[in-house]
């Protein structure tokens, strides 16, 4: 269990737990007194239960690194409404369900890396994903996330790895907006329903 010790330390700015064997929930008054907490890494632990509210009521929180628990429950859809500063995101490895809130997307204006990797996701990607211009890398494999790609994608120039493998994706794949991509390193599309012809 996460040690009740740390709702005393005002002061914190970056907390690191990673790579150790703590279990339960994350506790509810979490990060509720360091309001200058920039970055949370709580990854590759066995924490379970849902995100509570306290873990990303903050301003200055720039990075939230959750990867490879047993965290479940949907991602909340009130993530960045007051971290509005959030840009590095990683729920991956865990067991989220649901579907990705258009106001995530709407309010997390700032997020440049967004990772959530075998998770039990559902649902489509919404318009305002499209409008994420800081997105340098972007992964949703191994979900069930289900659509087609909209024209849309062309607006998010900056991307380096694009990972949409093993879901559910239909419909031709938007070649020309990847054309636009001249950053982009790595691109997985395996795994889906896309149709259509690649040479065009």
């Amino acid at each position: 269990v996460l040690p009740d010790k740390l709702y005393n330390m005002t002061a914190l700015q970056y907390v690191a737990f990673s790579y150790n064997q703590f279990s339960g929930s994350i506790p509810l008054l979490f990060g509720s007194t360091s309001m200058e907490l920039e970055a949370i890494f709580l990854n590759d632990n066995m924490l379970s239960g849902t995100i509570p509210f306290s873990l990303y009521n903050n301003s200055f929180l720039d990075t939230l690194y959750l990867k490879n628990n047993l965290l479940n429950g949907m991602i909340p859809n009130d993530l960045c409404g007051i971290a509005t500063n959030l840009s590095f995101v990683s729920f991956d490895y865990n067991y989220f369900s649901g579907s990705i809130s258009n106001s995530l997307y709407t309010t997390c204006t700032q997020l440049a890396y967004l990772s959530v990797i075998d998770n039990i996701l559902i649902g489509n990607i919404t318009n305002a994903f499209y409008d994420l211009t800081s997105l340098y890398q972007v992964a949703f494999s191994d979900n069930y996330i289900t659509g087609t790609l909209s024209s849309s994608l062309s607006q998010l120039t900056g991307l380096i790895v694009v990972r949409l493998e093993y879901n559910y994706f239909s419909g031709s794949i938007p070649i020309n907006s990847f054309s636009l991509f001249h950053d982009l390193q790595s691109l997985f599309i395996q795994g889906n329903s896309f149709t259509g012809d690649i040479t065009q």
